[in-house]
């Protein structure tokens, strides 16, 4: 007769119970294991939650025994302890209490990778264009067209980025996000950088968005400034003008030429623009080339005097 393995736990199970989340609370990870406040004090068994909103020990019998926002987290730092007759990874989290003083708490479960990863992916992770840059140099021209996409927006829906990049399908932008971004910002931060949340409030309009990807970690968030892409680039009887754009489709945009002045219009409602920009030389209106691509705006103009 087969002898059937089971799986080793090094935990005992607890009996599932969920506790209450505050409105727009989501729950990132959830994991039974072993906790304590003092690092000379016994082991203890627990329910871990980590929310988009806080860390909490959460027991059947006496609900919620720690509860700390995720503002309140402070360091982050996995250690060798003693646990269950073998030496095992911790993580020792520290956090600042209601009264300022800082306290600390000791946490063993077996996922303890992902614990960390996220745990610093939402309370540490700040993510600059120079880190971003370093990510973009592991990963292939999609993801960095997606990256960037990212940068400008803060988020997406996946239909707009598989837009964006001409993907196939769904499926392919998942694929990339998963398997090439963020094992890539892995590498260079630590944690993931892009999330799927299924409602959250963008910071620039102050409304709700549902269902998208976020780049998580940024300082703040993209907005158009005169320091955004410009280039004008003079090809002898031609003049090359590359202009960043977001939220409008070709359709939207009209173009209009005197002399050495050329002026870009968006006419979709909710996003009405000019701006204006001085060329090198004259140039003409007539029949300029105009595309759009992955929110950059190409346009030709020949040049009134190209002699």
């Amino acid at each position: 007769m087969p002898i059937r393995r089971t799986s080793f736990r090094s935990m005992p199970a607890t009996a599932k119970s969920r506790p209450p989340l505050e409105p727009g609370e989501r729950i990132v990870l959830n994991e039974q294991g072993g906790y304590k406040i003092r690092a000379r004090s016994g082991w203890k068994t627990t329910e871990f939650y980590l929310t988009n909103q806080r860390f909490f020990l959460y027991l059947q019998v006496n609900g919620i025994i720690l509860d700390v926002p995720l503002k309140q987290i402070t360091g982050i730092r996995v250690e060798k302890m003693y646990y269950v007759m073998r030496t095992r990874e911790a993580i020792n989290l520290q956090y600042q209490s209601e009264t300022d003083k800082c306290q600390s708490v000791w946490i063993i479960v077996n996922q303890w990778r992902d614990w960390k990863k996220f745990l610093t992916q939402l309370c540490f992770l700040k993510l600059d264009h120079e880190k971003l840059s370093q990510i973009a140099a592991l990963v292939d021209d999609d993801c960095r067209v997606m990256l960037d996409y990212f940068w400008r927006h803060g988020h997406a829906h996946i239909h707009q980025i598989a837009e964006a990049i001409d993907a196939p399908n769904h499926m392919h932008v998942l694929m990339l996000i998963r398997d090439s971004i963020n094992p890539a910002a892995e590498k260079v931060v630590g944690c993931p950088v892009l999330a799927f949340e299924r409602s959250k409030k963008d910071p620039v309009s102050g409304e709700k968005v549902f269902f998208n990807w976020w780049l998580m970690g940024r300082d703040t968030p993209w907005q158009d400034t005169t320091d955004r892409l410009l280039d004008i680039l003079d090809e002898g009887s031609r003049l090359q003008v590359i202009l960043e754009v977001k939220g409008v489709g070709q359709q939207d945009l009209s173009i209009d030429v005197q002399a050495e002045q050329l002026t870009v219009q968006s006419h979709k409602n909710g996003e009405e623009w000019q701006e204006c920009f001085n060329l090198p030389v004259a140039a003409s209106g007539h029949s300029p080339y105009i595309r759009l691509k992955n929110n950059l705006l190409e346009i030709r103009l020949e040049k009134l005097d190209s002699g």
